[in-house]
């Protein structure tokens, strides 16, 4: 079984890279390791690491047209590393869809003419609760806000994830997230029932889609008041930081997130190739 066209699996591997991790992850680890200063050992970590290992996965499953637990069969002592690959993606699989069922969540109450997460005075909110408006009002007439808890924290804490005060109080079932985990379960099937002949034109809206929303995302930023001012609160580099090893090892951590080696996926995507495609430039 082959992909129908070159292009499904450049695809793939967009969609497979920039996804949540992009949204999500990336910005709050650039932000809190140096701004503009991480993206030089990222960067360094991309090209050493990140593309030899592509590439050497892509070698692997073209060559052997198999899945990561099959591909190593030409060395038995090998057998290990593609059963803890899919180890490691089942477990990436399962938070993975927890977080899409987070966004579903959102997506479905952001459809409400005053998002919920927006006011304090709802069953979720406590009386430290305070508004962004309260905010701005405190800022302007100097009013103390410590220890209180923004809206949109309380809303996350109290109403989606309904967290209780320690691990021994379960709680009771959320069904509204149970639902929404269910759906993120079932649209991964759909997508993958049919192996490539669904997943190589699903991708076709999927890979787009985060740069859709990002270019969305940031065109709304740049034109709110004080966006500039945020941005070099952001990006501003702390070359100091560049002398820490915490900022290289997270650099490298990040690079297992935006490309995805050592998960096996890579390879299981590579083995669709027919034998002799040139695949350096995919790498």
């Amino acid at each position: 079984e082959e992909w129908d066209h070159p292009i499904q699996f450049v695809l793939t591997l967009i969609g497979y890279s920039v996804g949540l991790n992009a949204i999500w992850r990336f910005p709050y680890v650039v932000m809190v390791n140096g701004g503009g200063a991480f993206l030089v050992p990222y960067f360094i970590f991309l090209v050493l690491c990140g593309m030899p290992f592509c590439y050497m996965e892509f070698t692997l499953g073209q060559f052997t047209g198999l899945s990561p637990v099959k591909a190593f069969d030409f060395a038995p002592l090998f057998k290990g590393i593609g059963w803890a690959m899919v180890f490691v993606s089942a477990i990436c699989c399962f938070y993975y869809n927890v977080i899409m069922a987070w966004c579903f969540y959102y997506f479905g109450m952001s459809f409400q003419w005053e998002v919920p997460w927006k006011t304090c005075g709802n069953p979720w909110n406590t009386d430290k609760c305070f508004t962004y408006s309260d905010f701005l009002n405190s800022s302007n007439a100097n009013i103390n806000l410590t220890d209180r808890i923004s809206s949109t924290e309380e809303f996350w804490e109290n109403k989606i994830l309904e967290k209780s005060s320690d691990i021994g109080d379960f709680g009771g079932m959320n069904w509204v997230l149970f639902g929404c985990l269910l759906a993120a379960w079932v649209l991964t099937f759909l997508c993958l029932s049919r192996g490539i002949k669904s997943s190589g034109y699903v991708v076709y809206v999927t890979a787009p889609l985060p740069f859709i929303f990002l270019t969305i995302i940031i065109i709304r930023g740049v034109t709110l008041p004080g966006a500039w001012i945020g941005l070099e609160f952001y990006l501003k580099p702390k070359w100091e930081k560049l002398r820490e090893l915490k900022i290289w090892t997270t650099a490298a951590i990040q690079m297992f997130y935006s490309l995805g080696p050592g998960y096996g996926a890579l390879i299981t995507m590579s083995s669709y190739n027919k034998y002799n495609k040139k695949i350096h430039w995919d790498a």
